[in-house]
């Protein structure tokens, strides 16, 4: 509950800036892929801006049709953890290092 004063007001209205702002850092890879896609990466800012709004409206969506996706990535996270830390790094390091035997 925010008492009516003017550094709520001041507080509520920086607060959603930072979320614009990292909405835009979180998604500028994703803008500049289907840009490259379409074809408009070198066209005029009002052009590609229009392109980014499907992307916005998939990302809209997703985030309405999954609403538990917390959870769901942290129960993802919580099993993949030893895969992505031990497991891959291994292969990884056997594949890069492993003897080759030549035959004489």
């Amino acid at each position: 509950v925010f008492c009516s004063s003017r550094y709520a007001t001041d507080f509520s209205s920086f607060h959603c800036l930072l979320k614009y702002v990292a909405f835009l850092l979180n998604v500028n890879p994703l803008f500049l892929a289907w840009e490259k896609l379409t074809g408009v990466h070198l066209k005029k800012f009002a052009l590609r801006a229009l392109v980014r709004v499907p992307v916005v409206l998939v990302i809209g969506f997703l985030a309405l049709a999954i609403p538990f996706f917390g959870p769901l990535n942290s129960v993802m996270g919580a099993f993949l953890i030893s895969f992505s830390v031990y497991i891959i790094p291994s292969f990884a390091f056997m594949k890069s290092y492993k003897q080759r035997q030549f035959i004489m």
